[in-house]
């Protein structure tokens, strides 16, 4: 069956598309760095004829093995979106869409901040204690200040072995 572009399927294209699976993250091995990985199950069916699904469905994985840190804006981003201003700092964590149901294993939005408390959060050293609309919030209130760089410092945790948050980005202002 022809599920690409001339002989070439579309699982073969040549970009990133990051680990084989989260599963494998959940094993234990301990991120330092966010990383990205997929989901073959989620991709387009290989029955289907035509390509309608060009963009893989991958996600960033935060796990309970360790901490996950990224700093924020890296230099690419501030070269590439010209930022000569420092940002506000508010952050939104977008969390990848399941379509039709995350994973059991996984953390959605209203397990973050429970009383289960399944997620552990900070920004440069400051705990996330809730989260409003997918924006990040401390004990007093969303907005967030930079380190003396200017960047900020987002460290990621799930509290709860074998669970793990699917992350799509994470934006700030």
């Amino acid at each position: 069956n022809d599920t690409g572009v001339g002989n070439m399927h579309y699982l073969d294209y040549s970009y990133d598309r990051g680990m084989t699976d989260a599963r494998e993250l959940i094993k234990g091995v301990p991120p330092k760095d966010l990383q990205l990985v997929y989901s073959p199950g989620l991709y387009q069916p290989q029955c289907t004829k035509h390509l309608i699904q060009v963009d893989h469905p991958d996600f960033f994985v935060v796990n309970s093995y360790g901490p996950t840190t990224v700093v924020l804006p890296n230099p690419t981003e501030k070269a590439y979106y010209g930022l000569t201003e420092p940002l506000q700092g508010y952050i939104r964590i977008v969390k990848a869409n399941c379509h039709w149901g995350c994973p059991g294993d996984s953390v959605g939005g209203k397990d973050m901040y429970t009383e289960d408390n399944v997620m552990n959060i900070t920004v440069n050293g400051v705990s996330v204690v809730n989260m409003t609309d997918d924006f990040l919030k401390h004990e007093s209130g969303h907005k967030f200040e930079p380190n003396k760089d200017g960047l900020f410092e987002i460290t990621l945790q799930t509290n709860t072995d074998k669970k793990y948050m699917r992350l799509s980005s994470i934006i700030i202002w």
